[in-house]
Formats: structure tokens, sequence, C-alpha cells
């Protein structure tokens, strides 16, 4: 009889294998994954632009006080970007 209690202690309430169970949540969760993901890439694939094409010549260039050209500003009117390119190198630390 006791050997019989220490036995359905061990058993799951539902009865039936627990490591069985585990393994169908395990691949439950890992399903559930793969369809977020594969949903990811189809939303991606949706919704693929090209890159924006910015305007050849720059809207405004940045200049420091002494005339040199520091930052220039272009418009991608299509993808309502705007890109600010460094035209100079940063000033190097004195000694």
């Amino acid at each position: 009889m006791r050997d019989k209690q220490l036995l359905d202690l061990a058993r799951p309430a539902g009865g039936g294998c627990g490591a069985a169970r585990i393994l169908t949540r395990g691949r439950a969760r890992l399903g559930a994954a793969a369809t977020v993901v594969a949903l990811a890439f189809v939303v991606a694939l949706a919704v693929k632009r090209s890159p924006p094409r910015f305007a050849a010549p720059p809207i405004a260039i940045v200049r420091d006080t002494a005339g040199d050209a520091l930052w220039s500003v272009r418009l991608a009117v299509t993808a309502h970007e705007i890109s600010a390119d460094r035209l100079a190198a940063p000033p190097q630390p004195g000694p």
C-alpha cells in the first residue's frame, strides 16, 4: 500500500507521463515562436521599399565661423527623410 502511495505522488495530477506534457508544451511554444517569426517576415516583405534617393544637390551647407563646410543636408522627398553628412574631419584634440 505504501509503495502505491509513493507512485501516486510521483505521477502528475492529470495522469499520464509528465515528460510528455513538458515536451508537448515545448513544441507548442516552438511552433508559436516559429509562427510569429514567419508573420514578421511576411509583414517585412509586404512593406519592403527601396532605399531613399536623396537629392543630388544639398539643400543646405552648415559652415563654421571660418567658412569651412562642416555638414551637408539633403532631402529624400518621396521617403520623407533627411540626411546630414559630415564633410569636415572631426577636430583633433589639442596637446
